[in-house]
């Protein structure tokens, strides 16, 4: 076989290699063999640059010692730092005949005569959009210039060398894109899944099979309205046209769980396009199932305050000097003031001159504390009487509410529940500057620990 034709073959595995994505060292070794056929006696070395630092280090390989490859890390890229630094640094072949009277080798001499070498012939790696990778030092053990055709193989070798980094550089990144999307999709805590085109399910993950109680097996190959609720299949079905025409939607839907139960779910659908081509439909679905069941009992709740004919007044205790945020209409009725009056307001504006000041502080030490007080309290209305009569008096309760706000936070709500008026005498009296003189009632507070 002719010398040309081992070229020919090894230029070929090596070509093979990088296209099957060999790891980095193996390419990088069959590479140096391959220089070995055309330059007998020939040592390769390869160093990788840091652009961040602008400095070459020796990559680890058999053909050199431990103390070499020690003192070839981190050097910086100066037409000074022997002849790879140079190269680097120009860019372009820098040939060291030999090292023993080339003055860039000052810094280095020592531990290259120690390796037993004597000439050095470096070449920079350089892609074609012009970024230094490193450079490739050929050493002979004696004093040795290159040949024209020498300086063309090496030229070879550097365009081999680029093409294997940066393919060894590109599936690294794509793997670990693809380990951050494999990570994403497994331990994501709500459903995730594909569809192709035709809304077939291509796979799930463990929140999926968790949330609609199928395992991921019995999923695949089946169409998603195939787990919706009948009354919400075409709502479902235009979010996933939308997002196969390339829209993101984000919608509520109903599943239907293994298990014959209901599931009301918050969906988010868009495309997965490849190549600028839409291939297949992503989903996201979150449980809303226990929230849904928190607003169908609060809205019982509320419809059942707005009917109470007790008066019903909130303040939230979260927040300074413990506004009000709520009163229900048999409050209005019975005090009355309008939601303009109460609404924000501390209620101290509800106090006058017979409110005992050792209940209030009673309940402020139970609000601080969030401690159980049972105290009596008396207010007064809005409205203006005429003195000497019968006034009625309105007997209520208050108590601390523990509530969860969107973000998980716990919030205090004061409830104070206002109970059917009774009639007591009551003489003229005077207020003070910050309510009107009114007829009044008496409040009975319990505090709970909220």
């Amino acid at each position: 076989m002719s010398d040309e034709l081992i070229l020919l073959e090894a230029q070929q595995d090596i070509h093979e290699l990088i296209a099957q994505q060999a790891p980095l060292q193996n390419t990088l070794d069959s590479i140096a063999d391959w220089i070995g056929i055309q330059l007998p006696g020939a040592l390769v070395a390869f160093m990788s640059f840091d652009p961040s630092r602008c400095t070459l280090s020796l990559l680890p390989c058999q053909r050199f010692s431990r103390a070499y490859y020690d003192r070839l890390q981190d050097v910086p890229a100066d037409t000074s730092a022997a002849s790879f630094g140079a190269a680097a640094y120009l860019r372009r072949q820098v040939i060291t005949e030999d090292i023993q009277t080339d003055p860039r080798w000052e810094a280095f001499r020592g531990a290259a005569l120690a390796e037993g070498l004597r000439a050095c012939w470096s070449s920079p790696v350089i892609t074609t959009q012009g970024e230094l990778l490193g450079t490739f030092g050929t050493y002979f053990p004696e004093a040795r210039a290159p040949s024209e055709l020498s300086k063309r193989r090496l030229r070879q070798a550097a365009a081999l060398i680029a093409l294997a980094v940066i393919r060894d550089r590109d599936s690294r990144h794509h793997r670990t894109l693809a380990e951050w999307h494999r990570s994403l999709f497994v331990n994501h805590p709500d459903g995730v899944y594909e569809f192709d085109l035709e809304g077939r399910f291509q796979r799930g993950n463990a929140a999926l099979e968790r949330i609609t109680g199928y395992p991921e097996g019995d999923l695949i190959g089946h169409h998603f309205n195939e787990f919706v609720a009948p009354d919400y299949r075409e709502l479902t079905q235009a979010a996933f046209d939308a997002a196969k025409a390339g829209a993101s939607r984000q919608y509520e839907t109903v599943g239907a769980h293994a298990d014959g139960h209901p599931r009301h779910l918050e969906i988010t659908n868009f495309p997965v396009t490849v190549d600028d081509e839409i291939v297949g439909v992503y989903g996201i679905c979150h449980d809303i199932t226990p929230r849904k069941r928190q607003e169908a009992q609060l809205r019982l709740l509320q419809r059942g305050i707005e009917a109470s004919p007790n008066g019903i007044l909130m303040a939230d205790a979260s927040r300074h000097d413990l506004p009000l945020v709520y009163a229900n209409e048999a409050f209005y009725r019975m005090t009355g003031y309008t939601p303009d009056d109460v609404l924000g307001r501390n209620c101290r504006f509800l106090q006058g001159d017979g409110t005992d000041p050792a209940a209030i502080d009673r309940i402020r030490q139970s609000v601080a504390h969030r401690t159980e007080v049972q105290v009596t309290l008396l207010n007064y209305r809005r409205m203006a009487r005429p003195s000497g009569i019968d006034w009625p008096s309105i007997r209520s309760s208050m108590k601390p509410v523990a509530a969860r706000t969107s973000l998980a936070s716990r919030r205090t709500l004061l409830s104070s529940r206002i109970r059917k008026p009774r009639l007591l005498t009551r003489p003229p009296t005077t207020c003070s500057p910050t309510c009107p003189t009114d007829p009044h009632w008496r409040i009975s507070s319990s505090m709970l620990s909220a």
